[in-house]
């Protein structure tokens, strides 16, 4: 009896070790030097998407000081290697990947795994926006999700006509389990004739680990205004996935 419970101890010994062994290294966000994220951008009209639903992109987040940018950077999904391109300070890719399903996200650069951990794909929201909008009235957008992200932030952008450089975007994070959310008034400019806004609904799913920001993301939007400009580029989309890390750190 003696000898079965010593072998019992030593089982349980053992599995707390396996199970310490087996947690991941959950660092802080202030901490955090990379972001890996998938956005899911499969409606707008990439042509680099070839048929693939996700943008992938991978970013330096850390100081300044510390960014190489030719840092020899790889990425797997779900066990296939991502093929990366470099442009706008962001090493970027695509992927099919499938709402509510985890995948390993494991980076690599210059040859030392930085990270290999499972995040799960955000489901993907189905808005409805105002059919105009005015940013000196309240505007109301509602939406459909099969289940709560780790968070979700509503958005607005008012693009300056004539100089990009007074360009505006204002983030709210709201509640996971909200389903709808109405824009305050006058919370960006009234840029006079020809402006132009977007409202925008972000779902997200993030956590660090080893110092890396890896995340999934899909957003909805709706633009106002006569431009015939295509804003969903990959110098946006690098941008866009620069600021969702920013207010993932916060």
């Amino acid at each position: 009896m003696r000898k079965f419970f010593i072998l019992m101890i030593l089982s349980i010994l053992a599995m707390g070790l396996l199970l310490t062994a087996c947690e991941e290294n959950i660092t802080q966000p202030e901490d955090a030097k990379w972001s890996v994220m998938a956005i899911e951008a499969s409606d707008l009209g990439l042509a680099m998407l070839e048929g693939d639903t996700h943008y992938i992109a991978v970013t330096w987040i850390g100081p300044d000081s510390g960014f190489d940018p030719h840092a020899a950077v790889e990425l797997t999904i779900g066990g296939s290697k991502i093929e990366l391109l470099y442009q706008y300070e962001t090493w970027y890719g695509k992927a099919t990947l499938i709402p509510g399903n985890s995948y390993y996200f494991q980076l690599k650069v210059n040859g030392e795994v930085l990270v290999n951990t499972k995040q799960t794909v955000v489901y993907n929201a189905d808005a409805t926006f105002p059919l105009t909008y005015n940013p000196t009235r309240t505007a109301f957008v509602y939406w459909n999700l099969e289940a709560d992200s780790k968070q979700q932030i509503a958005s607005i952008y008012a693009y300056d006509p004539e100089d990009w450089d007074y360009d505006e975007v204002v983030d709210k994070e709201i509640e996971p389990s909200a389903r709808e959310y109405t824009y305050p008034a006058n919370i960006v400019q009234d840029h006079g004739a020809d402006s132009e806004y977007e409202l925008e609904i972000t779902q997200m799913n993030h956590k660090y680990v080893d110092n890396v920001l890896v995340a999934t993301t899909q957003f909805k939007a709706m633009e106002y205004g006569d431009s015939k400009i295509n804003r969903q580029t990959p110098q946006r989309l690098a941008k866009y996935a620069r600021r969702m890390a920013r207010l993932a750190l916060k």
